[in-house]
């Protein structure tokens, strides 16, 4: 994978699971976030805690792509029940 592969971004979970359905997928990359960070909006910078999620699949030559704030506590057996083999990246500097 390379900085130019396309990658298709999905709006919600819903989205997601259904592109991975519908193209037989079952696997997924679950990389997590959940510390202090600053994010940049218009011309400023806020620095709070951080709890996202990205959902990544892919595709002959394609990358799903799904960004979710605040995800469910039960997110994991969602794909899991969907059937999607997980894969977990964590991302904490504190």
């Amino acid at each position: 994978m390379t900085l130019s592969t396309p990658t298709l971004t999905l709006p919600d979970l819903s989205d997601f699971l259904a592109a991975c359905a519908g193209r037989g997928l079952t696997a997924a990359v679950v990389r997590s976030v959940d510390e202090p960070r600053a994010r940049t909006h218009g011309a400023g910078v806020t620095v709070g805690h951080v709890r996202e999620v990205t959902l990544l699949a892919y595709d002959r030559g394609e990358v799903l792509r799904c960004v979710i704030a605040d995800p469910p506590a039960d997110l994991s057996a969602t794909l899991e029940l969907a059937g999607l083999r997980l894969r977990s990246v964590v991302d904490r500097t504190y």
